[in-house]
């Protein structure tokens, strides 16, 4: 996806109608690392949330990482991604005179653009798959509680045996067996278990996204 995103930009001609444009950049979430991590992060410093973040992950760790702490003070949300993704991203914008304003995955997109109008106040799980990968999120009452993220066959079935496994594992967190389903994908197609999302909308300028995860930022 980002290889074939690279290639179509690279053949614009900066001089005639891009040079000094924003840029907006999602990739698949197969190139991306996720989780939620929970705790009393009230009187918690930015300093020690990105601390806390770095201990989610197993084995290697991102070498880049975003933080958002949700609003109940107690689910932080973490977004992790090799920094040479980043740096091919920032020299491509660079070489194509355009402003990196907006990069990050397609969770976080697809996600900003579902929670206001459908998610909120609900307990749900919220899917995005697509490309042989899913990212499931357990939501309650607006927040993202629990992330489960790996590869996914491209049929609706391994969408309901993946819930299923999460369901029955022993985690703290895992969905409750009645939330609502949702899913937001390509190449997937929902049984009658699940509803279609709402798919993303470009943000306007005031938009104010609920999950503030944003690569060309700095941390």
């Amino acid at each position: 996806m980002i290889a074939a995103s690279m290639r179509a930009l690279s053949q614009l001609d900066a001089s005639r109608s891009v040079s000094g444009a924003s840029l907006d950049i999602v990739w698949g979430d197969e190139l991306a690392e996720l989780a939620v991590t929970a705790g009393d992060f009230a009187q918690t410093t930015l300093p020690q949330l990105h601390e806390q973040a770095r201990s989610v992950f197993e084995g290697d760790t991102p070498t880049a990482m975003r933080v958002h702490l949700q609003p109940d003070k107690r689910h932080l949300f973490v977004a992790g991604v090799d920094a040479w993704l980043l740096a091919e991203l920032r020299d491509l914008a660079l070489d194509m005179g355009l402003r990196l304003r907006w990069a990050a995955p397609m969770f976080v997109r697809t996600w900003n653009a579902a929670y206001a109008g459908a998610l909120r106040g609900r307990e749900a799980v919220f899917a995005v798959a697509g490309d042989g990968h899913a990212v499931l999120a357990a939501v309650s009452a607006g927040t993202i509680r629990s992330i489960d993220q790996g590869q996914l066959a491209a049929d609706a079935q391994a969408l309901d045996d993946r819930l299923q496994q999460w369901q029955a594992t022993p985690a703290l967190v895992r969905p409750s067996r009645q939330a609502e389903l949702w899913l937001a994908g390509w190449g997937v197609a929902a049984t009658s278990r699940w509803r279609c999302a709402p798919a993303p909308d470009r943000p306007g300028q005031a938009w104010r996204p609920p999950l503030p995860i944003n690569f060309a930022r700095p941390a």
